[in-house]
């Protein structure tokens, strides 16, 4: 019987010799490379021994958060496969996991795919160090091997502070990395205003923070560090909907998690009280001002805001504000469904509650200012009375 076959076989390709190309086709591929630049240049290289088969070859490439897209390769006659693509094009996530295959199309018009390989996109404009733990994969340019050790403390002390304002069990490890000032910030964003210091990719589990070069780095850190695990660990309570929640409420628990709080907010909170250019807070449910100094005031008030919603209506109650964030509710429905209260209402509450002696001393000035005024007139009068019956008098006495 195995005769037979093997003899069938034989004729077969004598016969029809379409069938042996057919046969041959296969997706085995040697030397597969893929080097980029971050931010530059994917080039993409592998070689395929039966090329003459080949009618054209495409890159299909993935990213656990994307959809693949694909982009035409060169076929030399050597059987090399190569091609180019801009970095910036593709739209892939920085320090994500790309996964890209091959698409072979062959001259009898059927396709193969190859396995599919992969590498992982970080930032290689840099030399980073290291420093690994249970908690934190740390990575920092600048400075000696001690830096980690202290980094791994600043972000273990800052994880606690994170997870006493929103008790959520953290991914970890989580990945932090630290970049030698805020200009070096990989752009994962076209529209990210220049003062961001640091930033989170929340899909991915990492933290991209920056080293201050006009103040103290560690402090500056105590401060960044924590607000952006914040940001992890709402996104792994919300996945899907944390682009839903209200920017107040994300970045107002960050903000309150932060071990270094920025003293100038107190400071902007009160002058913008005293002036009136406290911004609504249905403003502050999308991204906030590019503008810095705008921006900073939405900080103060989304911490201020969500500090007198928790202590308030409870922290069980401020969670679920971001669980239910994706159910297709605005800010104002989804303060009435969960604390119910319109936003505008808890907007009126916090100034009152949170600026609470300043009205009450606006408000006694602006009720007496007319009584004081009275006053001050009467007391005038008199003394001009007085000094009219005085005169009156001596001018009698004089006379007599």
């Amino acid at each position: 019987m195995i005769r037979w076959i093997a003899l069938f076989s034989v004729l077969a390709n004598l016969l029809f010799p379409g069938l042996a190309v057919k046969a041959n086709n296969s997706t085995e591929l040697s030397g597969v490379q893929a080097q980029y630049q971050f931010g530059g240049i994917l080039t993409v290289q592998a070689h395929y021994l039966e090329a003459a088969n080949l009618q054209h070859a495409d890159l299909i490439f993935q990213t656990t958060s994307s959809t693949p897209n694909q982009f035409p390769l060169q076929i030399s006659a050597d059987g090399t496969l190569s091609g180019q693509e801009d970095l910036a094009s593709l739209n892939l996530q920085p320090f994500s996991r790309v996964y890209y295959w091959f698409k072979l199309t062959f001259t009898d018009n059927t396709s193969h795919t190859s396995a599919a390989y992969w590498f992982d996109y970080s930032d290689n404009r840099f030399t980073w160090q290291s420093n690994h733990s249970k908690w934190f994969s740390i990575y920092w340019v600048t400075g000696n091997p001690d830096f980690g050790n202290e980094l791994q403390n600043i972000a273990l002390s800052g994880l606690k502070n994170a997870t006493q304002i929103l008790p959520v069990p953290p991914n970890l490890p989580i990945s932090v990395y630290v970049y030698p000032d805020a200009q070096s910030l990989p752009a994962t964003a076209s529209s990210e205003p220049a003062w961001i210091a640091g930033e989170t990719l929340p899909q991915v589990n990492v933290i991209l923070v920056s080293a201050s070069t006009d103040v103290n780095s560690s402090q500056e850190l105590t401060r960044q560090i924590p607000h952006e695990i914040v940001h992890i660990l709402e996104y792994q309570l919300t996945q899907q909907n944390y682009a839903a929640s209200p920017a107040w409420l994300l970045e107002g628990l960050a903000t309150n998690a932060e071990n270094s709080p920025n003293p100038d907010y107190a400071r902007v909170l009160q002058k913008a009280f005293t002036t009136k250019s406290l911004i609504p807070m249905n403003q502050l449910c999308f991204s906030f001002s590019p503008d810095a100094g705008e921006a900073s005031l939405a900080y103060a008030q989304s911490a201020s805001f969500v500090s007198y919603l928790t202590s308030t209506y409870s922290t069980d109650k401020v969670e679920q504000l971001l669980t239910y964030s994706g159910n297709g509710m605005d800010c104002s429905q989804l303060m009435k469904t969960v604390l119910g209260i319109s936003l505008e209402t808890a907007d009126q509450n916090w100034q009152q509650s949170t600026f609470a002696t300043a009205v009450r001393e606006n408000g006694i000035f602006s009720y007496w200012w007319p009584y004081l005024i009275l006053a001050l007139l009467l007391l005038v009068g008199l003394v001009f009375l007085r000094r009219y019956l005085i005169t009156k008098r001596h001018k009698e006495n004089g006379s007599q």
